[in-house]
């Protein structure tokens, strides 16, 4: 009796595979369909995530293989007192020096000392005697390696292409380069402004051909830094050594002494910074505070005073602010990657669900049969779901070869330059667990409709199509009734659902792209109103303003100017990057309003809410000693620009604070923003200002000019993504298209004695064609209908939250034209959709039809 009833179950079983494989035959054409919409919308949301992830990461993971410090320090003065006190102080595991030597690149030309000093694009060339860039905060090589042999040069990405035009031929590993070096007391503020007449071979020390060891990127090129040049070349140990110098400080504050110490004939080092690894990453505000004490002391010791000559004057750079700085430049990306991934992935899932139920409609006509039979009903469910199964695994299977494709898209922004690989990557910690979660709920809607497809085929309750139509055939002719009711007609208004989730989610990525071309092409949106600006001084001040005046007044193409000072300020005891001025700004309103009169601030919206200040609160700002009372008016978005070596202003970051006109000088004015008539040729005014700008800054060294924008971090980010949106919809209007036609396909095929019976009664071909051409278009009419107000909807919040992330002013632009692109491309795909099913639905001889059925 046993054996009796295995070998019931296993004839049911093979009865059941049998049955199932005639469905999967049947139904070739809707799994590939299912599967292909799967696997682009799957894989278009993982890739999304994927790229989500790989730009969140790829910086922790950099500074892990690189081995990047905890602490860097300039110290300002140069000296062994200095070098040795840091040496005793506790926790440390390693210093290393670099140097930022007094160094270019010789391109066989006569130049002078001014030429030289202005040249920006000469090259920043840097050295470690003693193993920096190589035991530690190691570079991104991209090709070579870093330079540990002697007489060799690694040089910047950002440094290649100026190099090869400056020596006119091309520059890989292998090559050399000519590098002059110059005495670091070359400098107008040592000999005084008439030196920079002067040829500068008088000062040159020193000339070496260096073999080019690599080309990559240093560890603080992780963020865009369009303030200050960032082309670089890095020697080796040995070059460093031998332009190298340190020298005690003679007590007392004597000029010429502290001179000739500092600067000896044969050294073109101009600072040393010094990069500390603690034992605990958690010291390094107590090491900070450390470094303080000994400037301190040595200042005191040295009789230097704050307030004027020369002092220790530390900058200090920590990993923890530069982790910081590059999460907040980088966040809104990832969120915004996120948010696309997880829209994708709903849509997906959508779509996969509504052509899921439309292929088990098809394979539940034989469902009856197998009822006869005597099936249970988990096989004939198995039956009904085995083709939408089929698909829903072969598509998640190759959702992982698209999402391993489109992974290359990140990482995304300036972080991707840590990531020397790239190409594209499928981590386990994103598709381990999306793909299982998705597909796997994806496998248990099928089988749940499966089940409910065969109860209701049980119960007899599907009524017949004509019933349903013919309020709608009165008022309409036959053939568009027949369509339109079999798109809105009871238990058929999923596929209508799914449209209008997939339009709403192009609309939604549509303004949410458009939006974000917006931001990155109009500068004022992030807080830069100028046509050119000039920086004097390195940001500390020493704008020649009568020079700058004058010369501004005298241009008729020039509308208005702004004169500002930047400072390293405290707000109420707290560190803050300022903007100063004696006039209002014309600058971006995030809440309340723009300050407008002495003694009102504006903060950016990050630094209103780290420090927890309110609008109408009053605050004491301290400008490098100066204490002033103000009242805080507004957030805003202050453009990016700042002091070398220091903190800076830029989005959602800094104060601006209006000051009386007798606060700005010459020793506090530092900044120059111009603006043009409307109609002005900015390309004719920069070329002409550019000229001047030996007399804007008090020292007479050129000041440093911006012709265009100074584009903060997260803009350089965004403005590598700004295609993301645009490519997302696409994906998901394929997957629409590929949902569509397979769904109107299994309608289609489910209603060939439908058709057939028409067609018996007098329907034409074309009338049966029109028909479902008819149903495709109502489903797309739902969609549109509905789907781009929630879309426009969709993207309001999506942006809104974005420029909240960014610290920019809200506001939403709706892509008029894009929403009419989108309204006439459904209409096209509707008609691409339906243009295979109508033909199959006109074609074939009715009474073959109706036997067959």
């Amino acid at each position: 009796m046993t054996i009796t009833g295995g070998r019931g179950q296993i004839a049911v079983m093979r009865a059941t595979l049998i049955a199932v494989r005639a469905e999967l035959r049947s139904r070739a054409g809707s799994v590939v369909l299912l599967a292909i919409a799967i696997a682009i919308g799957l894989g278009a949301g993982l890739g999304a995530l994927i790229a989500a992830d790989r730009t969140d990461r790829v910086y922790a993971e950099y500074e892990a293989r690189a081995q990047v410090t905890d602490l860097v320090v300039n110290p300002s003065l140069d000296s062994t007192e200095f070098a040795e006190a840091l040496a005793r102080v506790p926790h440390l595991r390693g210093v290393w020096t670099d140097l930022l030597i007094r160094a270019g690149v010789d391109d066989g030309r006569e130049h002078t000392v001014g030429g030289l000093l202005s040249d920006t694009r000469a090259g920043e060339v840097r050295g470690s005697p003693d193993g920096r860039f190589v035991a530690a905060d190691r570079p991104v090589v991209d090709e070579g390696r870093a330079p540990t042999g002697r007489g060799e040069v690694f040089v910047t990405a950002d440094y290649r292409a100026e190099l090869e035009r400056r020596l006119g031929r091309r520059i890989r590993t292998g090559s050399r380069v000519p590098i002059a070096f110059y005495w670091s007391g070359m400098d107008p503020e040592v000999l005084g402004p008439d030196v920079l007449d002067r040829p500068a071979r008088e000062f040159r020390i020193g000339i070496e051909r260096l073999r080019v060891s690599g080309i990559g990127r240093l560890p603080d090129e992780v963020l865009a830094d369009e303030v200050f040049p960032r082309q670089r070349l890095v020697v080796s140990a040995d070059v460093a050594r031998r332009y190298e110098c340190q020298a005690s400080v003679p007590p007392g504050g004597d000029i010429d002494e502290i001179t000739d110490a500092l600067f000896p004939r044969d050294c073109a080092r101009s600072y040393r910074y010094y990069a500390l690894d603690l034992d605990d990453p958690r010291r390094v505000p107590a090491t900070v505070d450390r470094v303080q004490a000994i400037v301190q002391r040595l200042n005191r010791q040295s009789g230097f005073a704050d307030d004027q000559g020369p002092a220790y004057y530390p900058v200090t750079t920590t990993r923890g602010e530069t982790d910081r700085q590059v999460q907040r430049a980088v966040r809104p990306l990832v969120v915004a990657l996120r948010v696309f991934g997880a829209v994708a992935l709903m849509a997906t899932m959508a779509l996969a669900a509504i052509a899921s139920g439309r292929v088990q409609r098809r394979a539940s006509a034989a469902d009856h049969i197998r009822r006869a039979l005597g099936m249970r009903v988990w096989e004939r469910v198995l039956c009904i779901a085995a083709p939408s199964l089929t698909g829903v695994v072969i598509g998640g299977l190759f959702s992982l070869v698209v999402a391993y494709g489109l992974s290359s898209i990140g990482p995304i922004g300036e972080v991707a330059r840590m990531d020397p690989g790239g190409g594209p990557s499928a981590p386990a910690r994103v598709v381990g667990v999306v793909t299982p979660v998705v597909v796997l709920a994806l496998l248990v809607v099928v089988l749940g409709l499966a089940y409910a497809t065969a109860h209701r085929d049980a119960s007899g309750s599907n009524p017949p199509v004509p019933a349903r139509l013919g309020r709608l055939r009165s008022m309409l002719s036959p053939p568009v009734a027949d369509g339109v009711g079999l798109a809105v007609g009871p238990r058929r208004l999923a596929l209508p659902a799914a449209a209008v989730i997939a339009v709403g989610a192009l609309v939604a990525a549509g303004t949410f792209g458009t939006n974000l071309g917006t931001l990155v092409d109009r500068s004022s949106a992030y807080g830069w109103p100028w046509q050119f600006g000039a920086l004097a001084g390195g940001g500390y001040g020493g704008m020649a303003v009568d020079a700058v005046r004058a010369d501004l007044r005298a241009r008729p193409d020039v509308a208005d100017w702004d004169e500002l000072g930047l400072a390293g300020a405290t707000l109420d005891g707290r560190a803050v990057s300022l903007l100063y001025g004696a006039k209002p700004l014309d600058l971006p309103v995030v809440d309340g309003r723009s300050p407008r009169r002495a003694g009102e601030a504006a903060l950016g919206v990050e630094t209103a809410r780290r420090l927890r200040v309110r609008l109408g609160q009053r605050v004491r700002l301290d400008i490098q000693g100066d204490p002033v009372d103000a009242r805080v008016v507004g957030q805003v978005v202050l453009p990016t620009v700042g002091q070398v070596l220091s903190d800076r202003t830029g989005l959602g970051i800094g104060a601006f604070l209006v000051v009386p006109d007798d606060v700005m000088s010459p020793e506090t004015t530092t900044f120059v923003g111009v603006r043009l008539r409307a109609g002005a040729a900015p390309s004719t005014t920069v070329t002409a200002l550019r000229k001047r700008l030996g007399a804007w800054d008090v020292t007479g060294s050129p000041a440093q000019e911006y012709p265009t924008p100074i584009r903060p971090p997260e803009i350089v980010n965004v403005d590598s993504m700004r295609r993301g949106p645009l490519v997302l919809a696409g994906v998901l209007a394929a997957a629409l298209l590929a949902a569509l036609v397979l769904s109107i396909g299994a309608t289609v095929a489910g209603r060939r004695r439908d058709y057939a019976i028409q067609r018996s009664l007098g329907y034409t071909s074309r009338q049966v064609a029109r028909s479902v051409r008819w149903h495709a278009l109502t489903v797309v009419t739902i969609g549109v209908a509905l789907g781009i107000p929630l879309g426009i909807a969709a993207g309001r919040f999506a942006w809104n939250r974005f420029a909240d992330e960014l610290g920019i002013a809200p506001g939403v632009t709706i892509p008029m034209t894009l929403v009419v692109s989108i309204v006439v491309a459904a209409g096209f795909g509707a008609l691409i959709a339906s243009a295979l099913p109508a033909r199959s639905a006109s074609r074939g001889n009715p009474a073959e039809v109706l036997r067959a059925t």
